[in-house]
């Protein structure tokens, strides 16, 4: 089952189905034989439009993709424009390039001269002062890029670049959320519950007082239940505020990858480093290692 899947079972299983086939299925039946499906609304109004949009920002899923799999095309002397298809990206969009690795992943040697690091961060810097230390890390990495579209980016100030890299990118959500870890799902499980009870509050508050108004003092109960969702955006607001922190702790692959960067810079250091100094404030670190030691 995916993580949406399940996501919409709590729905079912905490708000009553009338409050959800009122708001999900009775405005958008404008054909009596041609039904209306509450769970298909409920992915697109809850999940595809607030949830997975809100959880890629706060923490998007990062992949590695070889370059080789990209349509590229040079557009002046140090400037590409990739193109990465859609099958690649698993229909996906690009929130952000991290980086090229311009190691070539075959025999993981050095593409270009040192001129290819032109830009890199202070945290590349470091790496630098790895390979120099007799780290067989490499520490060759472009970040100067521009997203351009959803499945396409410009990498600047290359002066020669080659298929043999990959690029670290950071893309949304897909949507069954699968690429969440299941550690995570209770969280998002809560998160969801709560977009969609804000969601319901939005819609019915004012159309159960107006018929109220006309007469409906029948819907005095069904009121009742919505006006106890008043405080749900709010609740939502400060629940997706923890959103980094909970993916990023859950995120196993990541935090590997960050203890592997702790050790090395341990390692050539005239001590142990700052650990914060790892993790910014969103809970994700500084990503240029990352095909690098993985």
């Amino acid at each position: 089952m995916s993580t949406v899947n399940m996501c919409l079972a709590e729905i079912h299983q905490v708000i009553p189905e009338e409050i959800i086939e009122e708001t999900f299925v009775t405005p958008y039946r404008q054909d009596y034989y041609k039904p209306v499906s509450a769970d298909a609304r409920i992915i697109t109004e809850i999940f595809e439009k607030r949830v997975i949009p809100d959880l890629s920002l706060e923490y998007a899923h990062q992949v590695t993709i070889p370059l080789e799999a990209c349509q590229i095309e040079r557009i002046n002397v140090s400037d590409y424009v990739v193109v990465i298809p859609p099958e690649v990206l698993q229909n996906r969009k690009i929130l952000s390039v991290l980086g090229v690795n311009t190691v070539n992943i075959y025999n993981n040697s050095y593409m270009g001269s040192d001129s290819l690091a032109a830009g890199v961060s202070s945290v590349m810097s470091a790496g630098s002062k790895m390979a120099a230390g007799g780290s067989s890390v490499p520490a060759n990495y472009l970040e100067k890029t521009e997203v351009i579209s959803p499945n396409s980016f410009i990498i600047k100030r290359a002066p020669y670049l080659s298929t043999n890299c990959t690029i670290d990118i950071l893309v949304e959500h897909d949507a069954k959320l699968n690429t969440i870890d299941r550690t995570a799902i209770s969280y998002v499980k809560e998160l969801s519950l709560l977009a969609c009870k804000a969601y319901i509050y939005k819609k019915l508050k004012i159309r159960i007082n107006r018929a109220m108004l006309d007469g409906g003092s029948e819907l005095a109960a069904f009121s009742e239940w919505v006006d106890t969702y008043a405080d749900a955006e709010e609740m939502y607001q400060e629940k997706k505020r923890d959103a980094s922190r909970i993916l990023w702790q859950a995120d196993e692959e990541q935090n590997w990858r960050l203890w592997r960067v702790y050790c090395y810079l341990s390692e050539i250091g005239s001590g142990s480093p700052s650990w914060s100094a790892f993790i910014p404030n969103d809970g994700r670190f500084y990503s240029c290692f990352c095909s690098e030691l993985g």
